[in-house]
């Protein structure tokens, strides 16, 4: 059975939701999505409709905040190593740009 597209669209909404949170990485995003479609599969074997399963699978799992909130305790230097890679991936394009310029017009006279 194909799932409703209001069922899509509520499903990419928690996900997106949990993406904008920047607590997760996307292996964590991956399986928080596998637990929500076994929790699905199991609840739809029971005979729920995969909108209610869908409801009751996020509810069981939490809203976002909260796991956010936990997965902050278990890792809360994760954020701040995805932010210092950006910034220092920053500072290396600055320097390459700004020192590549000199390099390429000396060696072109």
């Amino acid at each position: 059975m194909e799932p409703s597209t209001d069922l899509k669209t509520a499903r990419a909404a928690w996900l997106d939701d949990l993406k904008s949170r920047e607590t997760f990485s996307p292996g964590q995003l991956s399986e928080l999505e596998a637990h929500l479609d076994d929790a699905m599969d199991d609840l739809t074997a029971r005979g729920l409709s995969p909108d209610e399963a869908f409801l009751i699978g996020t509810r069981r799992l939490g809203s976002p905040e909260p796991l956010a909130s936990e997965f902050r305790k278990v890792s809360p230097d994760g954020v701040w190593a995805t932010r210092a890679k950006w910034m220092l991936l920053g500072v290396v394009a600055f320097l390459l740009r700004r020192y590549w310029q000199p390099v390429s017009q000396a060696t072109s006279r």
